[in-house]
């Protein structure tokens, strides 16, 4: 498929080539800037965190400084296809270094990723990709994600993965250290979709996902899987805008913009959602100590990012508006971060562009700091709650620190709108006569043929999904948070705090400094 695609490239960027009122290839560099360049705007604070004092025996014991390998299988947002491209062109180069789940290039101030964010727990991690390449050059390490995959390719992928693991570390190191593997696919079987239902049914999908997690559950011991929930692809709607996005869109994922074929698509990308969490959610995968499956679901409703003023915000998609940017790549990490340090059952579904990476801890420490708190008088609660509302700028302009101790779900709502399409015609009509017969004494009419574009208008129906409000009875903080008064601090919050420190010990509550 390679020089199909690097000849269309070649036709969209002549095409742009030509002025025009809509983003142009000019204009959308202008919208992306240079992003080739990442300046990191994440904040990151959190204490350090020590590995396990022996190697853990179970993955729910696992801490970030205890992972040591990391990996990743997918597609091209995997293997981070145009994440630096300034022009369409780009698009064709793997720029694996800065893979939200698989890169390390850099550090965390340079390149956002999820292997730099355990590369400060944990300076010795292991496998992922930097550079750019394909899954075959030595940089790629244990990023195996091919561009234009789709989920029947996975379980290929998986024993691709356990080989090279192998065969790098060998057997006694793949053995005895832990594992992360992230794991993302289905944007490309959605998108070729209504081009053959059964291939890409909701039942193959499940199918194709099960193989490939049977695979990683028999073959990989010591292994936390991230399932990342396939994205919803029906959002490219929002970034169909000028000549480029419209042109490479039709060309990448034609069933999701098509009009013709965009509900068709909606509801399979549903379908997809429900039967791999259903799967995930099975039990099936915690037969034994040192392996899990992990659901994801930061993508489920993601929504194409706006500006403050409204508008579609272009950067954080790379020239195509399919694929990710870098400063996108930098946002999914954030979000997959935030998701695995949620607990399950309280895991945001929405992509909600935060610019915090929320701190682990464990769950002992809290639930303990929790309890010494709750046993308090209101007065002394009330003097606690003062001194970190003094310093604590959590939850001052949102509702961040709390959750829902269920998932409320989603509200699906139809809507109609107009929409204005083209559909080609063609007639063929005399237009004059010619020569014919015999030695041409005979006259003969000619025929034309004509194409044109008819403009026609409709009427569509589409999906809005609206998250359901928490009942206020599920409120709880979210996880990594203290309950003072109805109120939501950050664990590093109450133990950097100095004087509530000192008011709890004033009190006689002992505070074991390794707490901190």
């Amino acid at each position: 498929m390679l020089l199909p695609y690097f000849s269309f490239l070649l036709a969209c960027g002549i095409t742009v080539a030509l002025p025009s009122r809509e983003n142009t290839l000019f204009e959308r560099m202008r919208i992306l800037g240079p992003l080739g360049r990442i300046n990191s705007r994440i904040e990151f604070s959190c204490p350090a965190l020590n590995p396990s004092p022996t190697v853990p025996t179970s993955v729910h014991a696992l801490r970030p400084a205890d992972i040591r390998l990391v990996a990743a299988i997918g597609d091209s947002l995997t293997a981070a296809n145009g994440a630096k491209a300034s022009t369409i062109i780009g698009l064709l180069i793997e720029y694996r270094g800065v893979s939200w789940s698989a890169g390390g290039d850099s550090d965390l101030t340079k390149a956002v990723t999820l292997p730099n964010i355990l590369k400060t727990f944990n300076r010795n991690l292991y496998g992922f990709s930097t550079g750019t390449g394909s899954r075959d050059t030595a940089n790629a390490m244990f990023n195996v994600a091919r561009p234009g995959a789709v989920s029947a390719e996975m379980p290929d992928q998986a024993n691709m993965l356990v080989d090279r693991m192998i065969e790098k570390l060998g057997t006694s190191r793949f053995e005895s250290e832990w594992k992360l593997v992230t794991f993302f696919i289905g944007g490309n079987d959605l998108c070729s979709y209504c081009e053959d239902t059964n291939r890409y049914s909701t039942a193959a999908y499940r199918n194709n996902i099960k193989t490939t997690l049977d695979i990683l559950h028999n073959r990989m011991p010591r292994t936390l899987v991230n399932f990342v929930t396939v994205l919803n692809v029906a959002e490219l709607e929002d970034l169909h805008e000028g000549v480029v996005c419209k042109n490479m869109q039709f060309f990448l994922c034609d069933c999701a913009v098509n009009t013709t074929t965009r509900e068709q698509v909606r509801v399979a990308n549903l379908a997809y959602q429900k039967a791999t969490n259903d799967l995930v959610d099975s039990g099936i995968y915690d037969t034994r100590n040192d392996f899990t499956v992990v659901r994801q679901p930061f993508m489920e409703h993601m929504e194409v990012p706006t500006t403050s003023t409204g508008a579609t915000d272009f950067s954080y998609f790379a020239p195509d508006c399919f694929h990710f940017s870098a400063k996108g790549h930098e946002a999914a990490a954030v979000e997959l971060w935030n998701n695995m340090m949620e607990k399950v059952g309280q895991k945001g579904i929405l992509w909600n562009l935060a610019d915090t990476l929320k701190c682990p801890s464990t769950d002992a420490d809290i639930n303990t700091l929790q309890q010494l708190i709750s046993s308090l008088s209101n007065a002394q609660k009330e003097k606690i709650f003062q001194s970190l509302l003094e310093n604590s700028n959590q939850g001052r302009q949102d509702n961040s620190n709390w959750c829902c101790n269920i998932d409320p779900g989603v509200e699906a709502a139809a809507k109609t709108r107009q929409t204005t399409y083209y559909v080609q015609r063609h007639a063929r009509n005399k237009c004059g006569y010619s020569d014919c017969g015999l030695f041409g004494w005979s006259s003969c009419t000619s025929w034309c043929d004509t194409y044109w574009s008819e403009m026609q208008h409709g009427v569509e129906t589409y999906i809005v999904y609206t998250p359901r409000l928490c009942p206020a009875g599920n409120l709880v903080c979210c996880a990594g948070y203290i309950t003072v008064i109805n109120h939501c601090f950050t664990y590093q919050e109450v133990m950097n705090n100095k004087d509530v420190l000192e008011i709890l010990v004033s009190m006689g509550i002992p505070i074991n400094p390794t707490m901190g």
